[in-house]
């Protein structure tokens, strides 16, 4: 049994946010009502991935969600343990440097416990994207294609003061077309849903979008000044030239709220190219024709009938990843034609095709299954360390296949069943369960063979502290030192009758000491010799064969050892536990001694033999 202590995050209720959604439960397809913009109603854990456009993780990757910011692994993967819920909606943003960075969102489903994200950052290479300087007072253009945007003259602000801008500016523009096979994953947002004029929910079709960023010199963000408009100009694709109308709304996309806001209206040029329009803020800008919301749902099945999760489902211009039952849903825009499509890139090289679905009304429904050539699959159980029970988790699974990749799922029962390539015999898997974590390796000796991972055990780690020293006397005035580095307890036994804890704190501040390594700035050992049960013990005992204990503390060299001292010893678990108590007494010269208070609450380390093991 693979046994990792969890990594803590605080966990209250579990649910999560996608751009390519992971479903755990759905929204309600018929609501096409107001959109219900309400204050903070609690917090969520946010998990997942993130990878570049081609689909690799990307490591060092910047979320964050409220105040709460993390950074992704070397598989891509990272955990939020408390982003606000805000208009019924879970929003982060994630950045990393020389790449866009871009803000996801998600509805909130009341129930859920937990989903995952799968989104992608576009590189600043030059190729979707392009950078120029301009005056404030002059304005500027950047044509980036056929797609352009204007700032005019003295047209800005800065946007933590919203005071006028003078100098010059930086604008970095990425343009987004409707038919980039990486729209899904690249786009703000996620599911395209936006808020029009009527602050009415509606499906967006996108016609292309422009992510537009001002800064000034030293990277701090500027906007479009009060009063002020922009102009962006955009193209239209060929496919989506015929029957374009003369006139599409532009959306913005609202960071705080975590949907598309309709802001203007732009103008279709005469030769049907191009619409070109005005909008006063910028983060990313839509052009997008607006429809009611209708259903496209499904299951996805392998040659053997067994459900497979994480599958990539694209649904025209946005994508699902199947539940833990294989399936998905999505809204869809209304009175459209849509493909809905497993591309071979999502599904391991395999050749899927996809499946044509007639315009729909608002509030229709469509289903559309897939069935999958069978791959090996990695299965396994996760299970809490005081519970055999199944338990629900999310996994994920990271492997090389030509490049690094990461899947995430879900467990049923407490099981697992995850399909990947048939290419490979070995893989890392991370279980997540309740902000806790464990992993464990799987091998298999042939490729296209399943991996079995056994059982892993997420255990439910163990706070310590405070563990502090509380000096009062000679050059110390009632000073107070915080142990904040590695601190533990080490139980050892020599001989027959003689046992000893040694309780070992220390600081996370170090500095070179005299024999050239590196040592805490300040110390204490505590040693509790033949001392089995809590209560209250003194010294100096009376009896230097039965229990007692003793003390010294080290503040940057200056050692003081126990004159006097009462321990109260509270609690003396088993290893893995918690040995916890308080120490008062003097330190030092007896004739000027130093009053002590020792607070501490360590881990109980594996036991040893001899007297020399000590907790480093």
């Amino acid at each position: 049994m693979k046994k990792i202590l969890a990594i803590l995050l605080s966990l209250l209720l579990v649910g999560l946010f996608t751009m390519c959604k992971d479903d755990d439960k759905t929204e309600d397809p018929t609501d096409n009502g107001p959109a219900a913009i309400v204050a903070p109603t609690g917090t969520v854990v946010l998990s997942g991935v993130v990878s570049d456009a081609t689909g690799a993780p990307l490591s060092g990757a910047t979320v964050t969600a409220g105040s709460e910011t993390t950074s992704t692994g070397y598989d891509g993967t990272f955990i939020i343990n408390a982003a606000p819920i805000v208009s019924n909606r879970v929003i982060a943003s994630v950045s990393k440097d020389g790449y866009f960075d871009v803000v996801k969102s998600k509805a909130f489903v009341a129930g859920s416990k937990y989903s995952i994200i799968n989104t992608a950052l576009q590189i600043k290479d030059g190729s979707n994207d392009a950078s120029t300087t301009f005056t404030s007072a002059a304005g500027g253009v950047l044509n980036i294609g056929s797609a352009s945007v204007t700032i005019p003259g003295s047209g800005l602000k800065v946007d933590a003061t919203g005071s006028a801008f003078t100098g010059t500016a930086t604008i970095e523009t990425f343009y987004l077309a409707p038919d980039n096979a990486k729209l899904a994953e690249l786009m703000p947002g996620g599911d395209l849903a936006g808020v029009n004029s009527s602050d009415a929910d509606v499906a967006l079709i996108s016609y292309g979008m422009l992510n537009v960023k001002l800064s000034d010199g030293s990277g701090n963000k500027l906007q479009i000044a009060d009063g002020k408009t922009a102009t962006v100009k955009i193209p239209v694709i060929a496919s989506m030239q015929s029957g374009a109308p003369a006139t599409m709304p532009l959306w913005t996309f609202d960071v705080a709220k975590g949907v598309w806001v309709e802001e203007g209206v732009a103008t279709l040029d005469a030769g049907g190219q191009f619409y070109e329009g005005t909008v006063s803020h910028f983060s990313w800008v839509n052009l997008d024709y607006p429809e009611l919301r209708a259903t496209v749902k499904g299951t996805v099945t392998d040659a053997a009938g067994k459900a497979l999760q994480g599958v990539k489902v694209t649904i025209d211009q946005v994508c699902r990843h199947t539940d833990k039952d294989g399936k998905y849903e999505a809204f869809v825009p209304a009175n459209t034609a849509l493909s809905v499509s497993i591309k071979s890139d999502d599904y391991f090289g395999q050749s899927i095709g996809s499946q044509s679905v007639a315009g729909m009304s608002g509030g229709g429904e469509t289903i559309v299954n897939f069935n999958l050539p069978t791959m090996p699959k990695v299965i396994g159980t996760v299970s809490s360390c005081t519970s055999t029970d199944g338990e629900e988790a999310i996994i994920c699974i990271n492997y090389y296949d030509s490049k690094n990749i990461t899947i995430c799922g879900m467990t049923t029962n407490g099981s697992f069943e995850i399909p990947v390539s048939n290419n490979i015999t070995s893989v890392d898997i991370t279980a997540i369960r309740y902000g806790n974590s464990g992993n464990t390796t799987a091998t298999t000796t042939a490729v296209n063979t399943n991996f079995d991972a056994g059982n892993i055990e997420v255990c439910t780690p163990i706070v310590t502290g405070p563990n502090s020293v509380r000096l009062n006397g000679v050059s110390y005035t009632d000073q107070a030192f915080n142990f904040d580095g590695i601190n533990g307890a080490s139980y050892m036994e020599e001989g027959v009758g003689f046992s000893m804890f040694n309780i070992n704190l220390v600081s996370a501040a170090t500095k070179a000491n005299t024999y050239g390594g590196i040592a805490a700035i300040y110390q204490t050992n505590l040693n509790l010799y033949n001392l089995s049960s809590t209560g209250t013990y003194t010294y100096p005992p009376t009896d230097y064969n039965g229990p007692y204990f003793d003390f010294n503390i080290n503040i940057d060299g200056d050692y003081l050892y126990v004159n006097t001292g009462t321990l109260t010893l509270t609690n003396i678990g088993s290893v893995g536990g918690l040995i916890e108590g308080t120490v008062e007494g003097t330190v030092g010269d007896s004739i000027a001694p130093i009053s002590a208070t020792i607070n501490f609450s360590v881990l109980r380390n594996p036991d040893q033999e001899g007297y020399n093991t000590m907790m480093q």
